[in-house]
């Protein structure tokens, strides 16, 4: 398993427990309002560690 697998794995996985966990609460209305705002703040705390990553690749990687 590569990580990008278990990346899209484990990210599915909480995605999941999140909308699960909150269905009692309200509803599948609710539980997707939810889950689109954990994913919504989630995505805006790691644009700007894109900024961090390398503009190219190392020397002798990539194809």
């Amino acid at each position: 398993m590569t990580q990008s697998q278990l990346a899209n794995a484990l990210g599915a996985a909480a995605v999941t427990t999140v909308y699960f966990a909150a269905v009692p609460d309200g509803g599948e209305g609710h539980a997707l309002t939810v889950t689109l705002t954990v994913v919504a703040v989630s995505v805006a705390a790691c644009l700007p560690l894109v900024r961090l990553l390398p503009r190219t690749a190392p020397e002798g990687h990539g194809h």
